[in-house]
C-alpha cells in the first residue's frame, strides 16, 4: 500500500523512500527484501529504469504494474503472468526509450549507465550484446549503436546525433566531447563501417546503420533495413522549450491544470485503459480557443514542458 500511495502522487519509490514515507528505518525495511524480489518475479512490480527483471531490481526505483493499479482501484481479479526476459528488438527500444527519457525529464544517467552491467550479466548470452563486448565498445558507446537500432526498427534510416548526445549526457563538456568525435569519425563503430555520419556539425548532423551493420544485424534476426525514409526531426523536444508564467482567468486557469493533471504519466494511462475499456479510441484531444495573443499556443508548449512532451 506504501508504494502505491506514493505511485499515485506520480513517485517512483526507493527502499529508503518506502522507509520514510512508513517510518521505519531502511535496516527494518531490508528484512523484506526477498518478498520485494518475490513482487517483481511475479510481475506485480516493475522497475522504473529498466523492463528488465532481476535480483537488483529492488535496488532502484520502482512501482506497482500499471494493471495491477487498476485491479485495485477496480476493485477486480486480475491473473497476473511473470514477466518474460526481453527479445533483443524490445531490448533495443527499451534502451531507446531511457534515452528519450533522459533526454526530456532530466531522466538520472547515473541510474541508466548502471543498468548497462544488469544488462550484461542477464543479457551477454544475446548475439548482439556479445558482439559490442568483442568490439571493446564503451558504455556510450554501446548506447548510441543500440539506440541507432531501435530508431531504425522503427522505420527511421537516420537518427539526429545532438537528440541521442543530449540523452545520454548531462555535462555540456562531454557531450560536445562525444558529438566532435563522432564527427570526426574516431567513434570506433563509425572506423569499422557499421556506422555512418553525415554531416559538419552537431546540430545538423544524422546518423544510420549501414549495410555491413544491417547484414550483421540481421544474421543474430534483428530486422533493420535501409529501405526506410528518413526520420523528421521537426520536434520540439521537452528540454528545449523554456519555462514561462502563465497568466490566465481562473476558468482558464482549472481547465488547463486539468489538463495538465491527466497528462501525467500514471493518470494518463488510466484514463486511456478506462477508455480502451470502453470501446472508445483512446488518447486525450483537447480544442484551444480564443482570440490571437491569449496564449492557446504558449499554453501548449508549457503544457509538453510540464509533461515531458514533444511538440
Amino acid at each position: 500500500m506504501a508504494i502505491l500511495e506514493l505511485n499515485i502522487e506520480n513517485e517512483s519509490p526507493k527502499i529508503s523512500d518506502l522507509s520514510i514515507h512508513i517510518k521505519c528505518s531502511t535496516m527494518e525495511l531490508l528484512a523484506y527484501k526477498n518478498d520485494i524480489e518475490d513482487l517483481f518475479a511475479r510481475g506485480f512490480l516493475k522497475s522504473h529504469y529498466l523492463d528488465i527483471v532481476t535480483l537488483e531490481s529492488w535496488k532502484g526505483e520502482f512501482s506497482i504494474m500499471p494493471d495491477v493499479q487498476d485491479a485495485i482501484f477496480s476493485n477486480k481479479k486480475l491473473s497476473v503472468t511473470s514477466p518474460q526476459p526481453l527479445s533483443e528488438v524490445e531490448l533495443c527500444f527499451e534502451i531507446e526509450r531511457q534515452i528519450d527519457h533522459c533526454r526530456t525529464v532530466k531522466y538520472n544517467r547515473v541510474q541508466l549507465y548502471n543498468q548497462w552491467n544488469v544488462i550484461q550479466r542477464n543479457y551477454g548470452h544475446y548475439d548482439m550484446i556479445k558482439f559490442l563486448q568483442n568490439n571493446i565498445y564503451d558504455l556510450n558507446d554501446c548506447y548510441s549503436f543500440l539506440y541507432i537500432v531501435a530508431e531504425n526498427l522503427k522505420g527511421y534510416r537516420t537518427t539526429d546525433l545532438s537528440n541521442t548526445s543530449r540523452g545520454l549526457f548531462a555535462n555540456m563538456g562531454i557531450r560536445i566531447d562525444f558529438e566532435n568525435k563522432t564527427i570526426n569519425k574516431e567513434w570506433p563503430a563509425i572506423k569499422q563501417g557499421y556506422i555512418n555520419v553525415n554531416g559538419d556539425l552537431a546540430s545538423r548532423a544524422n546518423l544510420g546503420l549501414t549495410t555491413k551493420a544491417c547484414k550483421l544485424l540481421n544474421s543474430f534476426k534483428i530486422p533493420v533495413s535501409l529501405g526506410k525514409k528518413p526520420k523528421n526531426d521537426s520536434l520540439t523536444m521537452a528540454d528545449s522549450i523554456k519555462k514561462k508564467k502563465m497568466f490566465y482567468n481562473a476558468f482558464a486557469k482549472a481547465e488547463l491544470e486539468q489538463i495538465t493533471a491527466s497528462l501525467k504519466p500514471l493518470k494518463y494511462k488510466q484514463i486511456t485503459r478506462s477508455l480502451k475499456g470502453e470501446g472508445y479510441p483512446t488518447g486525450i484531444c483537447t480544442l484551444f480557443y480564443g482570440a490571437p495573443g491569449t496564449g492557446k499556443t504558449e499554453g501548449v508548449y508549457q503544457n509538453a514542458k510540464a509533461t515531458g512532451r514533444a511538440v
